[in-house]
């Protein structure tokens, strides 16, 4: 069978996109004129991983933001009796981004042939979320889509302005930067002339900063996963205020995902390595999965949290309390909730100080370039003055 792309008018006029499976382009208009739709265009889809490469799904991510807004349509037209084929068809029609109606587009394809959402959404993980698509897969075990959607889209909306706060913050220090880069080249050019200051700073400047952007396109590419994404995320909770901020982060999406997935029904060992595998470190979650093992063998979720050795005190504490209330994933949402504000104040408290330090460290640089330019320019006036 071959997907093919369509754009349709139905009864109304109005115009209708999406695909459809036939084994030809006529056994395709057929197909579309049962549905009562008059295609008007028609033709062979090509596949994800042909699109994306040699490695499939690794399309561009769908930004927080519009994610997040996704998220929370879908839910709202759920709610309102929507069915789900079409609100993913009008949210496929209304998408912002072309990652976005790329992904959208394969998950309606795959509802109208009756497959769950959960089930349409999981080729496109790195787009939807790894947590997100699990906590639509309870969500539809448990009747509480909805739901599940509607706090997939507050995690999003957090995660987006917790990054605007950190965008904002370093704009300052960011102009100071490329300050540092740019002045010290003005003598230059003033003093001895366009081709040598370009030769003599522009130059290795530029050179500096290409080498600058393989590493951090390296770094990205590392990312991605496997040992290098595990070493590249060890490296980062090392690294001092930044790496505590992660941590916090990375256990506070642990926790809330855990939350959520043991409240909707999900068993308590498949949430943990669910969570584990969401929480956005991959070191992280290599040491939260080890407890998934210890709930398999009839061990508390106190006590598994206990053995990873991977959160802080007053999460297992937490959980332990809510246990004995039977209130497990009300505790651990209030835990969560407390690291996210915690990082979040770390994250205000510390940026004024890093502001501070980096200017200082420009500023330093400053100084060392006009030293040297000055101490060069001595040099040249001195060899003038003995040659006379």
């Amino acid at each position: 069978m071959t997907e093919f792309t369509y754009t349709a008018r139905d009864g109304s006029g109005a115009v209708v996109t999406g695909t459809v499976e036939a084994a030809s382009t006529n056994e395709a208009a057929a197909l579309l004129r049962q549905r009562g739709l008059w295609p008007t265009g028609l033709r062979e889809r090509r596949s994800t991983t042909a699109r994306s490469g040699l490695i499939p799904n690794i399309g561009s991510r769908i930004p927080a933001r519009e994610l997040a807004l996704i998220y929370r349509e879908l839910a709202t037209m759920l709610g309102a009796g929507v069915s789900v084929t079409r609100a993913v068809a009008i949210l496929r029609d209304t998408a912002g981004s072309g990652s976005a109606r790329r992904a959208l587009a394969d998950v309606a394809a795959a509802v109208e042939r009756g497959k769950p959402l959960s089930e349409g959404m999981a080729p496109h993980e790195r787009q939807f979320g790894k947590m997100e698509v699990a906590m639509v897969r309870a969500g539809e075990a448990s009747g509480r889509v909805e739901t599940m959607l509607l706090r997939a889209a507050d995690h999003l909306e957090f995660e987006h302005q917790l990054r605007q706060k950190v965008v904002k913050m370093m704009v300052y220090p960011g102009i100071m930067l490329a300050a540092a880069l740019v002045v010290p080249a003005v003598p230059s050019f003033i003093l001895q002339g366009s081709q040598a200051a370009v030769h003599g700073y522009v130059l290795p400047k530029l050179l500096f900063l290409v080498r600058l952007l393989a590493v951090l396109l390296l770094l990205r590419f590392l990312a991605l996963g496997g040992r290098g994404g595990l070493m590249l995320d060890r490296f980062k909770l090392a690294i001092p205020v930044f790496g505590t901020v992660l941590r916090k982060l990375a256990v506070a999406r642990f926790a809330r995902g855990l939350a959520d997935l043991y409240g909707a029904g999900v068993a308590p060992a498949s949430a943990m390595e669910m969570a584990a595998d969401a929480c956005g470190n991959l070191a992280l979650g290599a040491q939260l999965r080890g407890g998934a093992a210890l709930l398999r063998q009839g061990r508390s979720v106190a006590d598994a949290l206990q053995a990873t050795g991977a959160v802080p005190s007053l999460v297992t504490h937490m959980a332990a309390v809510g246990q004995e209330g039977g209130s497990t994933d009300a505790a651990l949402a209030k835990v969560a909730q407390y690291l996210r504000d915690d990082a979040v104040t770390t994250i205000d408290a510390s940026m004024p100080v890093l502001q501070v330090l980096l200017w200082a460290v420009v500023a330093g640089y400053m100084v060392l370039q006009i030293f040297s330019l000055l101490g060069g320019y001595v040099g040249i006036i001195t060899k003038s003055l003995e040659t006379q």
